[in-house]
């Protein structure tokens, strides 16, 4: 027998998204979470996505436990989107006074070492936002908090600045 004849070469190809639509829009949308001891959560408002440019576009509006809900969130290259690598995420979301603000760079979505990810979290107060989420309080006090995840060493860094409630996070 010829041994220098070769298996067939096996393949492994990167999963990829599955589907992405060029305009998606949920209107009448109602989600609701029964938690149990607890007061369930409801979310009612619509959901669009789109394609701009080099960019997904997802929005967001409605009400969060009967709190208004607003939120635009962007990804991008598209290309590297369908792949999941080497994707930017640019983001905000407003919980009535509560404003969330995103931003991230992921290499590989699906397997996310090392990412580079910037979160703040601002509104009126730590128990401002427990009760819009329906949440016990476990604090009161300031909500003005960052959040950083960075490469560091081969690994990932984070460093968390601010006032969550009775807490004082320095770095």
């Amino acid at each position: 027998a010829d041994e220098s004849a070769s298996a067939p070469e096996k393949t492994s190809q990167r999963p990829s998204l599955p589907l992405l639509t060029t305009n998606l829009d949920i209107s009448a949308l109602q989600l609701f979470l029964e938690r149990p001891e607890q007061a369930p959560i409801a979310l009612q408002g619509s959901i669009r996505q789109t394609i701009e440019d080099d960019r997904a576009l997802v929005t967001v509006a409605g009400n969060l436990n009967e709190t208004p809900v607003t939120g635009a969130f962007s990804l991008h290259p598209l290309a590297e989107v369908v792949t999941m690598e080497r994707v930017k995420l640019e983001g905000d979301l407003r919980l009535g006074e509560v404003v969330v603000e995103s931003r991230g760079n992921f290499i590989d979505l699906m397997a996310p070492s090392q990412p580079v990810i910037e979160l703040s979290v601002n509104g009126p107060s730590f128990e401002y936002l427990t009760d819009r989420l329906g949440l016990k309080r476990i604090s009161e006090g300031p909500l003005d908090i960052q959040l950083a995840i960075t490469p560091s060493l081969g690994t990932s860094g984070i460093s968390v600045n601010g006032r969550l409630g009775e807490l004082l996070f320095l770095r």
